[in-house]
């Protein structure tokens, strides 16, 4: 089955749950995903989970539409969208009648939690929203699998990620 093939298969499954025609909810990924012989196992897992943060931040209105349980996405959307972040404060006094303010923004650079906390995020996302196999998932698709054929680190890598997404 080609990519394309797969994107209209895919499409149709989220539209059969959708309309009611069953209870699985399956969402396709917004591209196809490349393994290239120079990327790690964890940079592409690590690339895969951002599109399904980004996926679940997307769907949030059909996921909640279809009763799945999915923790509010408001954070990560802004630590995934957002190249600053704002914060403000206030203060007040009561007898001495004093009240003060401040505001300020900082670039987002927040690397640890891309490392450790985000995938633990996301993992939580995808238990409390699709507890079974039955439930549905996430569906990505791969599309250049004849590397397989001849590039040892590309079947390796598969090989690694059939284990661990």
């Amino acid at each position: 089955m080609s990519p394309s093939e797969v994107a209209v298969a895919s499409y149709i499954a989220q539209r059969a749950f959708e309309t009611g025609e069953t209870e699985q909810l399956l969402i396709p990924l917004d591209r196809p995903f490349q393994l290239t012989s120079g990327e790690s196992h964890d940079a592409f897992i690590r690339k895969l989970y951002f599109a399904i943060a980004q996926a679940f931040i997307k769907h949030q209105k059909i996921l909640y539409a279809g009763s799945r349980d999915i923790p509010n996405t408001d954070d990560v959307r802004a630590w995934l969208n957002s190249p600053i972040f704002r914060s403000s404060g206030g203060g007040a006094t009561a007898l001495g009648f004093g009240a003060s303010g401040t505001h300020g923004s900082t670039p987002n650079t927040s690397a640890g939690f891309t490392e450790a906390g985000f995938k633990n995020a996301v993992d939580t996302w995808l238990d409390y929203a699709f507890p079974s196999p039955s439930d549905g998932g996430f569906i990505c698709v791969l599309d250049n699998l004849e590397l397989l054929q001849t590039h040892k680190v590309a079947r390796d890598l598969l090989e690694a990620l059939r284990d661990s997404v």
